[in-house]
């Protein structure tokens, strides 16, 4: 456990989480603050948040194994405690502010998931209202990326 937790720094504009990537990693920004991106780099790139001092990030990586579903990049210079599995029962235990974070930063997410699918839903409806046919090939074709799982909860598939 002795590498469990460490203090790591990023420099400005350097890249602390990627898209796509799985790092069952969580970083508690300690200093600094850090912008959180959908597609970076990327001409459809978006900012969807900011995170300053006191603030977690890559928790749905750690807690699930899934890939990161958004960049992190530090816009200042940032140090960041890293938590690794190994030592995130101990951070929680020593962390209990962060147990709110952390959820409030999952639940955001599902969120903004959420709205994502009812407004992609509206654009396919009003782009082909009248076509029947083609709407449903598209919702389709979307309904394979949204699913429930057997106790009920909705999830987003990567799509790649």
């Amino acid at each position: 456990m002795a590498n469990a937790l460490k203090i790591r720094k990023f420099k400005e504009d350097e890249l602390i989480l990627a898209e796509g990537e799985i790092s069952r990693t969580i970083y508690k920004l300690l200093s600094g603050k850090a912008a959180i991106y959908k597609n970076y780099k990327q001409s459809d790139e978006y900012l969807v948040g900011i995170i300053s001092e006191k603030k977690c990030c890559g928790e749905v990586g750690l807690l699930t194994g899934s890939p990161e579903l958004y960049s992190v990049v530090a816009l200042t210079d940032v140090a960041a405690l890293e938590v690794t599995e190994e030592g995130f029962d101990d951070f929680i235990q020593n962390n209990h502010s962060n147990i709110k974070d952390i959820m409030q930063n999952m639940a955001r997410m599902i969120t903004i998931q959420d709205t994502n699918i009812r407004m992609l839903t509206k654009e396919v409806e009003d782009a082909f209202g009248q076509d029947k046919r083609r709407k449903d090939e598209i919702m389709s074709k979307l309904q394979r990326y949204v699913r429930k799982t057997p106790d009920g909860l909705r999830y987003t598939k990567q799509i790649r």
